[in-house]
């Protein structure tokens, strides 16, 4: 995941990126946390990294890490990202996308 940050395939128009340990917000550590700051908007981007397929009930789950940031952070995000590096479900896909995610396939 940090490959991928590092070279700016996923975050291009992103100028400053912040990570944030999961430890902080009692998150498992199979995904990676970072805050985005371009253009006075505020990116939420979450990294997962797992070898089983993402479905619908883990959309729930990002959701609430997302409201967790939210608090930490004190502000609410303007965008949010997901970065997947595993085979993920085309239903929980597209009901990401229809509520405003923004899904990077980083298996490609």
């Amino acid at each position: 995941m940090r490959y991928i940050v590092k070279k700016g395939k996923a975050l291009k128009m992103i100028k400053q990126v912040t990570p944030l340990d999961p430890k902080i917000l009692k998150i498992r550590s199979k995904v990676e946390l970072f805050k985005g700051v371009d253009k006075n908007k505020f990116i939420a981007i979450i990294g997962v990294k797992q070898k089983s397929r993402i479905l619908m009930k883990d959309m729930a789950k990002f959701e609430d890490i997302v409201d967790k940031m939210t608090q930490y952070y004190n502000h609410t995000f303007d965008l949010k990202k997901i970065i997947v590096d595993a085979p993920m479900c085309s239903k929980a896909s597209k009901a990401m996308r229809d509520n405003g995610w923004e899904v990077v396939d980083a298996t490609v």
